[in-house]
């Protein structure tokens, strides 16, 4: 379906192999949802570095997920989901900002742990900031990384962008404080 006339729901970005498995960068659809509650849920056992605690109920993520539809119909979000080896086991979405601040949007990224580590996150994010630039006509994306996830913060360096400052102790995770590292990325260059 053509971006500028119609529904982005399922729509595919990039595909490509790695180690004979398929990979697929697409929008979402509502055929996702259990592989979406499965993802979010994995990633909360795994205690990795995002801010929800508390496992999701599916009834929740529906309304997530219907949400999320809709914010990308209004042109208000991109949203990608990893299919790997037919199977949502990432996603990654920049939601615009409104306002003053509508050139904007804000980053976030998260990977299953079987799929971390081959390339994908790299991919993911280049094509995620093709689409915030293309169909959000963004000119600045920011995010918000844990201080102590190396990885990521790597991840987001090799695609450009720079820390811009440090919000002190702003996530309490393992019985710590941890700062917030605010990073941004200009798209007008």
């Amino acid at each position: 379906m053509n971006k500028q006339s119609g529904s982005l729901n399922g729509t595919v970005v990039k595909d490509f192999e790695i180690d004979e498995s398929k990979v697929v960068f697409r929008y979402p659809n509502m055929e996702d949802i259990d592989d979406l509650l499965e993802y979010i849920n994995s990633l909360i056992e795994e205690n990795t570095f995002i801010c929800r605690k508390e496992k999701v109920e599916r009834d929740d993520e529906v309304d997530w997920l219907k949400n999320t539809l809709k914010e990308i119909e209004e042109k208000r979000k991109v949203h990608l989901v990893v299919e790997f080896d037919d199977k949502v086991m990432g996603s990654a979405d920049v939601k615009k900002k409104s306002g003053k601040q509508s050139h904007v949007g804000e980053l976030g990224i998260g990977l299953r742990r079987e799929i971390r580590e081959k390339g994908i996150g790299v991919r993911l994010m280049k094509s995620l900031i093709d689409e915030a630039k293309s169909v959000l006509n963004l000119e600045i994306l920011t995010l918000e990384v844990f201080e102590k996830n190396k990885i990521a913060k790597n991840l987001y360096e090799k695609v450009g962008f720079k820390k811009a400052g440090v919000i002190q102790d702003k996530f309490f995770q393992n019985d710590e404080y941890q700062d917030s590292i605010v990073m941004e990325l200009d798209l007008r260059d």
